[in-house]
């Protein structure tokens, strides 16, 4: 399930007009049936089947996206907000003993943009200011209760400067 809304504020006085406001929630909810088949050994040896319902792995099921901005003749505004939820990762070898999981994750994005001639634009986008760290966790009966980090990384703050050149 999707909601989108994107608005502009031209009906309010002054400067205020030049407001535009979008965002962006989705709900994911997904599940499928896994079956494992287990010998069983007596003077004949039996297959037993057990079906076993799960989420399906590598999907969040909550993404939100939000911007505001700021329009003034060439010049244009925008701030980000981005998150996403944490979300089991797919583990058929040890999914009775380990756990993994992807953390959630956030971040927070500026773009600007200013109209130099008819068709030339500068623009200068400054991405994950909140310098979000992007993690895998794991969980295993035999290293305690706690989640461990399994893997963690960085992009740090990104910073694109281009012209942008309509032909």
């Amino acid at each position: 399930f999707e909601i989108e809304h994107q608005a502009n504020f031209r009906y309010l006085p002054g400067l205020l007009k030049n407001i535009v406001l979008n965002y962006n929630l989705t709900f994911l909810r997904s599940e499928t049936w896994t079956i494992n088949s287990s010998p069983i050994y007596t003077s004949t040896t039996q297959y037993v089947s057990i079906y076993r319902k799960q989420k399906l792995g590598n999907m969040p099921e909550f993404f939100e996206n939000f911007i505001l901005g700021y329009d003034l003749y060439g010049f244009s505004f925008r701030i980000s907000y981005f998150y996403k939820d944490g979300y089991p990762l797919p583990n058929d070898i040890y999914y009775q003993v380990v756990q993994v999981m992807e953390n959630k994750l956030s971040r927070l994005d500026i773009a600007v943009k200013q109209r130099i001639l008819d068709n030339i634009d500068l623009i200068l986008n400054l991405n994950n200011l909140t310098n979000s760290k992007e993690e895998s966790m794991y969980k295993s009966p035999y290293v305690g209760p706690n989640w461990q980090t399994a893997q963690a990384y960085r992009n740090g703050i990104n910073l694109d400067f281009g012209v942008r050149i309509d032909l």
